[in-house]
């Protein structure tokens, strides 16, 4: 397959890219933070970007690009756009997703190397619960100096293992986690919990992270 040499790639289907654009998208040894307000082009710059890459081999195959949206129309776009200007064999290499799904998809694969205590089972599901599930939650055990807001805030970013339970908050998600594991033939896991689960099972295994380095050189990170 033949490769665009740097200095001869051009945008494509863009008649003009501002100087400052033009440099950030040749950028490639260091990380680039490009600010706009919507409908700037901000996913456009980021489809263009990754046909450089793939396109003078920057990104040499069998290593892939990896764009993280938090929305799942950015994230199929900005794929689509990719797939419009490379070749099937370039554009299989960019692996565009949401970050719920890039999260799931980890779980999915390393599920196994997370500490026992966490480790959901392969038939897990996905819930998705309302604000009046955890007042719920929060009444039947007992933690009335915790409020529903704090409780699904501290889910979301509290580190596993909880250890030290030294807090009514620490205590109401340490028994949040055991409750949505209470019965193994149903395990109900929320995506904030498969973050953190991820978060754990990248943090133990260097192995799994270092593959993620070696496979991923290139991070799109779409806010």
């Amino acid at each position: 397959m033949s490769r665009v040499r740097p200095e001869d790639w051009r945008p494509q289907d863009v008649e003009y890219l501002e100087p400052p654009a033009w440099e950030a998208l040749q950028q490639t040894e260091r990380s680039v933070l490009v600010t706009a307000g919507p409908g700037a082009g901000k996913t456009e710059f980021l489809a263009q970007k990754a046909a450089y890459l793939l396109q003078t081999g920057l990104c040499p195959a069998p290593k892939r690009i990896l764009a993280i949206s938090f929305k799942r129309d950015a994230a199929r776009n900005l794929a689509e756009r990719v797939a419009k200007r490379c070749l099937p064999e370039q554009a299989r290499r960019f692996n565009s997703y949401t970050f719920d799904a890039f999260a799931k998809s980890l779980l999915d694969r390393f599920r196994a190397a997370i500490p026992d205590a966490y480790c959901p089972p392969s038939d897990y599901r996905i819930v998705m619960p309302r604000r009046q599930h955890y007042r719920d939650f929060l009444d039947t055990h007992n933690f009335h100096g915790v409020n529903a807001d704090q409780l699904e805030e501290a889910i979301a970013r509290m580190r596993l293992p909880i250890a030290n339970e030294d807090s009514d908050l620490k205590r109401a998600v340490a028994t949040f986690w055991q409750s949505q594991y209470d019965d193994q033939d149903d395990v109900l896991l929320t995506f904030p919990m498969v973050n953190r689960l991820v978060e754990l099972l990248i943090r133990k295994n260097y192995s799994i992270l270092k593959a993620l380095h070696l496979t991923y050189p290139v991070v799109f990170l779409d806010v």
